[in-house]
């Protein structure tokens, strides 16, 4: 094929052409080929659109000017924009590209005819960004004359405002694209509409979802009218929901050319505009064009005369990803999200997701080196196939109450995904499976909770994970080579919950101590004692990292000069170390970075910075600590709530020694409560080894790098988190040398997409999110719901931080977040309250709260995009939810 031909049939066209024809033109010469009802017609290039624009005077200079404008500067977006297509359309085209142009539209008979003349940028349709409606499109076009003028129109309509505002959001430059023109046979059609061969709400992939109206489609695509409503599963044809709108407009071909918009008669607009027979050929498109393009697409549709006609195919580009491997044999399954449970939501890095996949025994023998066959990856994030759990008769329902103390909106959703698994399953759960692991960590914690002395396993539980973690490190770095410590982490993170769960037994004592006391008091529960005796547990590890950090900010506080350096933003070592107060400051830091440097935000994943690559998130705590508080506050504060959790176990005992069975249940409460006090202190010490140990991965894959690096392979030693555990041995050991640093490049743009993408808790391996309904009744109008974490109301100023590496909360704000870890919880020190998209009552920021006895509201989908750095918020941790006070 010609490379400089100025026009090309859609018969000799295909997806490859893209950058010829555009992405509509390539869709439709695409679709043509593989024998679909498309329209004839043909795509004028963007060569053509190149020698269209070769040698306009001032073109650069507008370019020039349109690039320097800002993506919200939407008045210097219009001015900028307007400028550049009066440019275009007041120079004709040249004399052989519209030659070219009338030769081709004549060989279709065009002067006999009526035709669409639409615009195909190559930013357009593409699998990731879908740019559909950016450019103009002109209808029932008649004639030599508005041939050429809509011709110029469209190539000019590249620089519609709305179109430059879309490119700039999205990242492509105004000079990186370029346009064809698509001239297709204009069909006049009774019915035409749009098909989504998956639910763009839901995500399942068996619904299709169709809106349908009179006339041409213009009138639905530019929501001028409200459109009939079918929704039927593909794979049986069920209609799940058909709702018939009064459709009181449409729009229609004027005999002259143009269009012009038609009332409809009450009898017109009430009419449904699919028949039966309608409905069962869009379904065959629908099946015909997923399976052509193997992803799900956004389909433009009419009839006319009978016969159904296909005029434009793109990608759906806001759908979750389907979970990979997809085992359709097994029907569909639900699948929960590790990062809901884990409170990080953000997609983790391809070396993090295979390590996790690794680490967690679910469906694989305990002494396999593999991921187990209930693991899935789904956009960047890990889910497991919780199927079998969720039939089983009973550990199903134990399932569901154990989740419900982590994350009650993941709960509940699995709980509406139970009634959407299959009743009987071909995998079913053998209890027996995990009993080797799961009946010694039973054990173990039954003996804490009723015999051991909680006092010394609150001494024990620390130095025995200490113990595992010191071997641990010791077996990596006897390897000699960065293959073998690869490997040896590999064998060890196989093993990590089977050696961890053991030791940190009595934890899990801990945790059900609370609920056996509230089930022994029953009546007499002091429920304000209760919520104090969660407050300032002793020696929980996250809590004195946070307290560490509130002594580094007094470090700095009697020092004017270090003090105003740090709130200015000030975090180079040399010119803080230069002021008075510096060095003392810094040595502090350096120790303090000794012994939490391995920890960061969203450190489940070995793909985030760690505190010690940048120190910069502490000081910025520390800066944000500084503009308000005395010296010693936090350990103030802290010893305040650790005295009232300590008092708490006493007025628990003078609770439960009410009654005539008082002298049982007193010694039994005052026991539950100690437990509670001592044991649920140490609930973050399991999950610091498993980062130290993950510290040890992280290290090894990074000294990979380093080698992959100097073979040429990578770029950068950090590259190597974006290949998978197994892809990262295999590199280390195939002898022959193979450039990865394509491959890093596409993994990077594909974690970028995945960023965007907002992930379901639960969701069917069919695609479809599994969302429980939400009561909200009992709500103020415009209340936030989530879910109440811990207790309190207060009213103060938001600040939504969305990445706790580049922002500063400052003393006394509300913390808004779309999740936190331990990473974040030096931020705590200063919140007045916390309100986070995602978590439950023990996730770890409902904890660290708690502790901190300060209200937090969790799971509030959708907190971080609705409430805004500046709002005024009431935060109800009692009840919980939050609501945004007009200023």
């Amino acid at each position: 094929m010609n490379p400089a031909a100025l026009v090309l049939p859609f018969t000799a066209l295909s997806a490859k052409d893209l950058p010829r024809v555009g992405g509509k033109g390539a869709n439709l010469g695409e679709m043509t080929q593989a024998g679909l009802p498309v329209p004839p017609g043909f795509c004028l290039t963007t060569e053509a659109f190149d020698r269209a624009l070769k040698g306009l005077p001032g073109l650069d200079a507008a370019l020039d000017a349109l690039d320097a404008v800002r993506p919200d500067d939407l008045p210097g977006m219009r001015r900028e924009s307007e400028a550049l297509r009066r440019l275009i359309e007041s120079t004709p085209m040249p004399p052989e590209v519209t030659e070219a142009l009338l030769a081709a539209w004549t060989a279709l008979d065009g002067p006999a005819g009526a035709w669409a003349v639409r615009s195909s940028a190559t930013a357009e349709d593409l699998p990731d960004a879908s740019f559909a409606g950016q450019q103009d499109t002109i209808l029932n076009v008649r004639g030599v004359e508005a041939l050429l003028a809509a011709v110029r129109r469209c190539q000019a309509s590249l620089f519609t405002e709305r179109a430059c505002v879309y490119r700039a959001r999205a990242g492509f430059s105004h000079r990186q694209v370029r346009l064809s023109v698509v001239v297709q046979r204009q069909i006049d059609p009774e019915v035409s509409g749009i098909l989504f061969t998956a639910d763009p709400i839901s995500g399942d992939r068996d619904v299709m979802s169709v809106d349908a109206g009179f006339g041409l489609g213009e009138a639905l695509v530019s929501g001028l009218i409200d459109a009939d409503l079918l929704r039927m599963r593909r794979s049986t044809g069920e209609v799940i929901e058909r709702r018939i709108a009064i459709k009181r407009l449409g729009i229609y071909s004027l005999p002259e050319g143009g269009t012009v918009t038609r009332t409809h008669t009450e009898e017109e607009a009430r009419r449904p505009a699919l028949t039966d027979t309608m409905a069962a050929a869009l379904r065959q498109l629908a099946d015909r064009v997923a399976a052509h393009y193997g992803q799900p697409q956004d389909i433009e549709w009419c009839f006319a005369d009978g016969a159904l006609y296909l005029l434009q195919a793109r990608p759906i580009t806001t759908l979750f990803p389907l979970a990979e491997p997809q085992r359709p044999e097994l029907g569909d399954r639900a699948l929960m999200s590790f990062g809901h449970v884990q409170v990080m939501t953000a997609p983790m890095s391809p070396l993090g997701r295979s390590i996790w996949l690794q680490a967690i025994p679910v469906g694989r023998e305990l002494d396999e080196e593999r991921p187990g066959r209930l693991a899935r990856e789904a956009g960047g994030r890990v889910y497991f196939d919780v199927t079998p759990l969720l039939t089983h008769p009973t550990l199903g329902p134990r399932a569901l109450a154990a989740v419900q103390n982590i994350d009650s909106r993941v709960a509940a959703d699995l709980a509406e995904a139970q009634g959407r698994c299959p009743k009987t399953v071909s995998d079913p759960l053998n209890p027996r499976a995990g009993a080797s692991v799961l009946l010694p960590v039973l054990g173990r914690m039954l003996r804490a909770l009723v015999w051991d002395d909680p006092r010394q396993l609150h001494k024990q539980v620390p130095s025995r994970i200490d113990a595992a973690i010191h071997d641990a490190r010791a077996q990596v770095l006897a390897e000699p080579t960065p293959l073998a410590r690869l490997k040896r982490f590999r064998r060890l993170v196989s093993r990590l919950l089977p050696t961890l769960l053991p030791v940190a037994a009595p934890v899990f004592a801990g945790v059900a101590s609370e609920r056996l006391l509230v089930k022994l008091l029953g009546s007499d529960t002091d429920a304000e004692a209760l919520r104090d005796l969660t407050r300032g547990l002793a020696d929980n590890i996250t809590t004195e990292m946070d307290l560490e950090v509130g002594d580094l900010a007094d470090l700095a506080r009697p020092y004017p000069a270090l003090k105003a350096a740090l709130i200015a933003g000030e975090q180079g070592r040399a010119a803080l170390t230069a002021l008075p107060g510096g060095e003392a400051l810094i040595v502090a830091l350096d120790a303090f970075l000794g012994r939490f440097g391995m920890r960061g935000p969203g450190e489940i994943d070995v793909g985030q910075p760690r505190y010690r690559d940048d120190p910069g998130v502490i000081l910025r705590v520390i800066a944000g600590a500084l503009h308000a508080g005395e010296p010693g506050g936090h350990r103030a504060h802290h010893n305040k709530m650790k005295a009232l959790g300590d008092a708490a176990v006493e007025r628990l005992t003078a609770a439960a020694r009410r009654g005539a069975w008082g002298w049982l249940r007193a010694p039994l409460a005052r026991r539950l409560a100690t437990v509670y006090r001592q044991l649920f202190a140490l609930r973050e010490h399991p999950k610091f080894g498993m980062i130290r140990l993950l510290d040890l991965g992280l290290c090894a894959a990074r000294q990979a790098g380093e080698e992959l690096v100097r073979a040429g392979r990578l770029s950068a030693a950090e590259d190597s988190f974006m290949l998978s555990l197994p892809e990262l041995i295999t590199a280390l050991e195939t002898p022959e040398p193979g450039d990865l640093r394509a491959l890093v490049k596409r993994r990077r743009e594909e974690q970028a997409r995945f960023m965007k993408l907002d992930p379901p808790r639960v969701m069917m391996s069919g695609g479809a999110r599994v969302m429980a309904p939400i009561r909200r009744d009992h709500l103020p109008p415009g209340a936030l719901v989530g879910v109440a974490a811990s207790g309190g109301v207060i009213e103060g100023v938001a600040r939504v931080i969305l990445d706790p590496n580049t922002d500063t909360l400052k003393h006394g704000e509300i913390l808004v977040a779309p999740f936190t870890d331990p990473g974040w919880t030096p931020l705590f020190v200063h919140a007045a309250a916390v309100v986070i998209d995602v978590g439950g009552l023990m996730t770890h920021g409902s904890v660290v709260a708690r502790e901190y006895g300060i209200p937090a509201v969790v799971s509030v989908d959708g907190g971080t995009r609705t409430i805004k750095t500046g709002d005024r918020l009431l935060v109800n941790g009692d009840q919980g939810y939050v609501l945004i006070q007009e200023a």
